[in-house]
């Protein structure tokens, strides 16, 4: 028997949506999801409809009880979680109906069900409290100890918003990590397909890429902190939102250079692309429309670019992505990490796809923006193709129909423009615009 088991879904009607499609796929006999069908989220109503609906058995989670605990709370609890959480808790009551709020508060905390000879036990946290965080890196010793006391075989559990199998003493514990609020930087849906048969339970989970600018778009809507829409973009927590600030300034881009003298000599072909790139990006504001968050990242991109060449000249562009991604000396928050990794990634070869993991697991939007400065990286690239830093200067126009750059350089191209004409592909099917290359000899 096949169950998709979800958890934590707080009031992301998309990504349930996604998760549901993907399921019904995936030939699931039934849905199983473990609370938390609300908090954070801008659609709690409708969240808690779909479940109501589609007959969905299901757990009352922590957050479900906070909400529903809000007409009681006396001043000291709002003190306590501060302005903006105790405002997202009450703007999450008052737009739950009568009937969503009695029926959350009619769900149980645990269900013990029996399903082709197994003993599971459905639970939000742990089978000692809702709010036990279950983890990868619970102690074996802790997992054995709750399966003994509980005395199930599979004890499905959600809470911590991480996805793991593992065993303690003879109970295996599931967590199928967040549908609507992953914690790990990743903002792909997560759920697990768990199938019991003899001779053991199968379990395989499953990140889907959903609408998130849609949950975001709902939240800045609803007047909510701008806080909530960066937990369903980044797939961050909202403390570590809030611990990190973006990377901008000479400081990081001091740390960023340094970073990648480690893998490659940074010649001036690193810091002339970069400046190369910079100036693409100013000079078509009108048509990107990107901020300086975005600017700072296509410059951080560009000098990284080509930092996979200490691996070797084949393939240079995937390791360059693969280094970004695990250099912790970058001071990059997870998500702007994927970005730059990408950025710098897609100067040459294929385009962006879905299919592409890091790419993947951005949200829709910020994948438009690696799309754009990405185009706009391979131009930068080609226009220092020879590595003899031979441009001085450039503008652009822009047209219906075309970009029309005009660089100034001291003597004539030594394979730039061979160079355009491969790498301008990504930018014409990007902005629908041909880009076209014009030089200017300096007397």
């Amino acid at each position: 028997m096949k169950i998709a088991v979800l958890g934590d879904i707080h009031g992301n009607l998309p990504a349930m949506e996604a998760v549901l499609r993907d399921a019904k796929q995936r030939r699931a006999a039934s849905v199983w999801c473990l609370g938390d069908l609300v908090g954070y989220g801008p659609f709690p109503d409708e969240v808690v409809a779909a479940v109501r609906e589609g007959f969905i058995l299901s757990l009352r989670g922590n957050y479900d009880s906070k909400v529903l605990r809000i007409p009681t709370r006396d001043p000291a609890w709002f003190r306590e979680k501060g302005e903006e959480k105790a405002r997202v808790f009450s703007w999450a009551w008052e737009h739950l109906s009568p009937g969503s709020r009695e029926y959350l508060a009619s769900l149980p905390e645990s269900l013990r069900l029996t399903v082709e000879g197994y003993g599971v036990l459905l639970v939000h946290g742990s089978p000692a409290s809702p709010r036990e965080h279950l983890s990868p890196d619970t102690p074996e010793e802790r997992l054995a100890a709750l399966g003994a006391e509980c005395g199930a075989a599979v004890v499905l559990c959600a809470h911590s918003h991480v996805a793991f199998a593992r065993r303690g003493g003879k109970t295996l514990f599931i967590n199928p990590g967040s549908v609507g609020r992953p914690d790990d930087g990743d903002p792909r849906a997560s759920y697990a397909l768990v199938t019991f048969r003899r001779p053991e339970v199968e379990v395989a989970f499953h990140r889907l890429p959903y609408d998130v600018d849609r949950c975001v778009e709902a939240v800045r809507s609803h007047g909510l902190s701008e806080d909530f829409a960066r937990i369903f973009q980044e797939g961050r927590s909202l403390d570590g939102i809030r611990e990190s600030a973006p990377p901008s300034g000479d400081a990081v881009r001091r740390q960023v250079v340094a970073a990648a003298e480690k893998y490659v000599d940074m010649q001036e072909h690193h810091l002339q692309v970069a400046s190369l790139a910079l100036a693409l990006f100013d000079d078509l504001g009108e048509l990107h429309a990107l901020g300086e968050e975005e600017r700072d990242l296509l410059e951080y991109a560009a000098l990284l670019h080509d930092i996979g060449w200490c691996e070797g000249r084949a393939r240079h562009h995937r390791w360059t992505e693969k280094l970004v991604m695990e250099d912790d000396a970058l001071p990059f928050s997870r998500r702007q990490r994927r970005m730059v990794a990408c950025i710098a990634r897609y100067h040459r070869r294929a385009f962006p796809e879905e299919s592409h993991e890091t790419f993947g697991a951005l949200a829709e939007e910020d994948r438009k923006k690696v799309c754009a400065l990405a185009a706009i990286l391979r131009l930068a690239d080609a226009l220092d193709a020879s590595h003899l830093d031979l441009v001085e200067g450039l503008s652009c126009q822009v047209g219906p129909k075309k970009v029309l750059v005009s660089c100034t350089a001291g003597q004539p191209p030594q394979g730039e423009d061979e160079a355009w004409a491969r790498k301008g592909a990504l930018f014409r099917s990007f902005f629908g615009r041909e880009a076209e290359l014009r030089w200017t000899l300096r007397s």
